[in-house]
Order: structure tokens, then C-alpha cells, then sequence
């Protein structure tokens, strides 16, 4: 599988993962004059833009710029945010492991 084929899957196993921690998705793929998130959920309070990242793949630099333009354009005040990225790793034969880190 090429790597925009592993991204494409690593979409849907995440929309799924996330599903099951009890994540509200509200949006895929949210994209805005500062650059695009691949999710956007509430979970427990609080909304979260989720980044998803295949192995070693690097970014998510710009979520809290993207979450500043959403809130904003949609006069959504005081509410908890949370910026995560979740990396996603396939290895031959074995199932796909997720890691989920707060982002910065």
C-alpha cells in the first residue's frame, strides 16, 4: 500500500478508535484559512482536534491556530480545548497499533 493509501485507511481506523474513547466526531477533515485538521470531537466537556499521523510522520504544528480560527468563526467562548495527535503504526502481519499524545 502507498503512503496516501495508509493515510486514507489510518483515517478510518481512527474514526473508529476514537469513537470507541468516547469521542463525539463532529467533523472530518475540517479545513480553514490556517490549514486543516483531520478531526474535530467533544469528549467528556471538552473539544478536541484530533491530528492523525502515520509512523514516524511529523506535524500537527498548526492545531492550536486551527482551533483559534474554528472557535472564533463560530463564537464558540469558553469551552476546554484539547489538541491531540494520534499516530498510527502498520507493520507486516500484525494489526495497526494507535499511540495518542497531547499535543503542544
Amino acid at each position: 500500500m502507498d503512503a496516501k493509501g495508509m493515510e486514507c485507511v489510518a483515517g478510518e481506523l481512527v474514526y473508529f478508535y476514537l469513537i470507541r474513547l468516547g469521542h463525539k466526531i463532529l467533523l472530518r477533515e475540517y479545513e480553514c484559512a490556517r490549514g486543516q485538521v483531520d478531526f474535530i470531537s467533544k469528549q467528556g466537556g471538552a473539544l478536541v482536534f484530533t491530528e492523525v499521523l502515520v509512523g514516524k510522520e511529523k506535524g500537527a504544528g498548526r492545531l492550536e491556530a486551527i482551533a483559534k480560527y474554528y472557535l472564533s468563526r463560530y463564537g464558540i467562548n469558553e469551552v476546554p480545548t484539547r489538541f491531540e495527535i494520534v499516530r498510527v503504526v502498520f507493520k507486516d502481519g500484525a494489526e495497526p497499533t494507535f499511540t495518542t499524545e497531547v499535543a503542544k
